[in-house]
């Protein structure tokens, strides 16, 4: 046992000279053990779990005892003796006899980087084991490149609200960023010298004429669209190709200029948000054109088929707000933001508990009366 303690202490210095795996190999004691059971001496200089010790033979282990009667029941799944202590027996009982076998060689194997959760500083060979807790999502503010397991603590700024064309499923906290159909600005792009022509021909236009159809995109990544194609719908409209009717519009869209510093317009593969603004001045969202695939310089794409969508800030026709929506097949997202004027008071006679404004209505019973004008029963005391 003394021969065994010397070798130990003397490991570090014999690793200048020596290859770990060499060294590993010398170091192991291996044993034969046989079914019933067994007295085995824990050799390792470092604690190390009973269950990671004893892995390898699990299977053939009814259990194993440490001299205050703990144990370690593989069957159950319990370790009730926790880390092997160095220098210390235990007893083990096998279902089947195991040879060959060794124990100290288990903690000269773990994970050698020291930043790890498991960083193991008796280890000689790295056995992959190293792991570390953290956000390992690269779009994060505290994305930690060393960690192996994601612990849900990504902090992602960004647009949190699914109504917001911006929004990213990714974030975990709104930076007020999000941006809506009604933030859209419509005006002609300038020439970047760079285009692709995109035909709308779809009967879902056929209630928009005159309206005006634009293409937006986040050139600078700030959160705000800009426009990046414009063009007025025509409606309606046959031609011989489509004797149908339906609603046409021919859009230019413009790509980036590349012999200026900052980007102009799109890339190859950038896919705009398309959005058409009535001559009533509402905005409604042209989406889920599933055949487009993003820009392509001086090439041409013909758009057949889209939904329509809108948002409303109340669709309640109680409501001070409400505005009728009489376009057909339009999806209307309710942003349900309305508003209810009346008194806000619950003592006054005429309180209207559905209203957020107050509007001053408030009426009140004279004193000694009830709302409904009778008199209140006197109280004698």
């Amino acid at each position: 046992m003394k021969k065994l303690l010397c070798i130990f202490l003397f490991v570090p210095l014999a690793l200048f000279g020596q290859d770990n795996t060499e060294l590993v190999n010398e170091l192991t004691i291996h044993i034969d053990l046989d079914d019933g059971w067994n007295i085995i001496g824990y050799t390792c200089q470092f604690e190390k779990d009973a269950e990671e010790v004893f892995q390898m033979v699990q299977d053939d282990i009814l259990i194993v005892k440490d001299n205050n009667g703990k144990t370690y029941w593989p069957e159950f799944s319990f370790n009730g003796i926790g880390n092997l202590i160095p220098g210390l027996g235990y007893q083990i009982k096998l279902n089947n006899p195991v040879y060959n076998i060794s124990f100290n060689n288990s903690c000269m194997y773990g994970c050698m980087s020291e930043w790890a959760e498991n960083y193991y500083g008796a280890a000689l060979i790295d056995d992959g084991s190293c792991f570390l807790h953290g956000c390992t999502s690269t779009l994060a503010e505290n994305f930690n490149p060393k960690a192996t397991i994601d612990d849900q603590s990504c902090l992602i700024n960004g647009c949190t609200d699914s109504l917001g064309l911006n929004f990213d499923p990714q974030a975990t906290t709104d930076d007020n960023s999000c941006q809506y159909l009604e933030d859209l600005s419509f005006y002609y792009p300038i020439n970047t010298g760079a285009n692709m022509s995109v035909i709308f021909v779809t009967d879902v236009l056929l209630d928009f004429n005159d309206a005006q159809l634009g293409a937006f995109f986040d050139l600078d990544n700030d959160g705000t669209f800009e426009c990046v194609g414009e063009a007025p719908i025509r409606a309606p409209w046959t031609s011989n190709a489509y004797p149908d009717p339906y609603g046409l519009s021919v859009m230019t869209i413009w790509g980036n200029d590349s012999s200026t510093p900052d980007k102009d317009g799109l890339v190859t593969g950038d896919v705009p948000l398309f959005a058409l603004l009535t001559v009533d001045g509402e905005i409604i969202l042209v989406d889920e054109i599933t055949e487009f695939t993003g820009y392509d310089t001086d090439s041409s794409f013909v758009i057949s088929d889209a939904t329509l969508s809108m948002n409303v800030k109340c669709s309640d026709s109680d409501a001070d707000n409400y505005k009728a929506i009489t376009y057909t097949g339009v999806e209307i997202n309710d942003l349900g933001a309305c508003d209810y004027s009346g008194c806000m008071d619950s003592t006054a006679c005429n309180y209207k508990p559905e209203a957020n404004m107050a509007d001053g209505s408030c009426e009140y019973a004279g004193e000694g009366y009830d709302c409904d004008g009778y008199a209140l029963p006197i109280r004698s005391f």
